[in-house]
């Protein structure tokens, strides 16, 4: 018998026996900072339209808290919604996003914190008392004041009402000099 004549017939291969590229793994999300360090690097490195001022010392008290990791990722977010905002000004303009409140109700926005925690300013009893005003002055470049300090009312509440409710202050300069937002205080509730 001829070698040839008696083989079988090959059977065609199934594609499902044959080997499958493998689909691109998911793209990896960004892990939020866990600590109060790693959110000061992150926003230097990641967050250009931000200028965070060193915050090693404001956060102290907060450290160790029960809601420290929640106030840290609360952070984190108000701080990629800021860079959003400065970005979408920047972009649109500010005939179209004049303030962070605005940014907060357009239907654009691509990070958001719920509005209710942002406040723009601080109350009139506040604000007539220089001693309270004082402490919410933080540093700034000389281009922005030439004193090299100023007043920081505007605020988002990162915390709840209950001690130590820590609070973001920060001077929106997007449509001055520098064209970014600068962030004085990150800590408990001012008096």
């Amino acid at each position: 018998m001829n070698s040839s004549t008696s083989r079988q017939p090959r059977s065609p291969v199934c594609a499902a026996d044959s080997p499958q590229p493998r689909p691109p793994p998911p793209p990896r999300r960004p892990i939020p900072p866990l600590t109060w360090e790693q959110l000061a690097d992150l926003t230097g490195r990641q967050l250009t339209r931000l200028v965070l001022a060193d915050i090693a010392e404001t956060t102290r008290a907060l450290r160790g808290h029960p809601l420290e990791q929640v106030w840290i990722r609360r952070t984190w977010h108000t701080l990629k919604t800021l860079h959003s905002y400065a970005e979408a000004k920047d972009l649109h303009g500010p005939h179209a996003l004049p303030h962070l409140g605005a940014y907060l109700r357009w239907p654009n926005a691509t990070h958001l914190i719920p509005a209710t925690r942002h406040a723009p300013g601080e109350s009139e009893r506040l604000m007539a008392s220089a001693r309270l005003r004082d402490t919410r002055t933080f540093p700034v470049p000389r281009t922005i004041d030439p004193s090299g300090r100023i007043l920081m009312g505007e605020h988002i509440r990162i915390g709840s009402g209950k001690p130590p409710a820590p609070r973001l202050h920060l001077y929106d300069d997007t449509s001055g000099r520098t064209s970014q937002i600068h962030i004085g205080y990150i800590g408990v509730h001012l008096p």
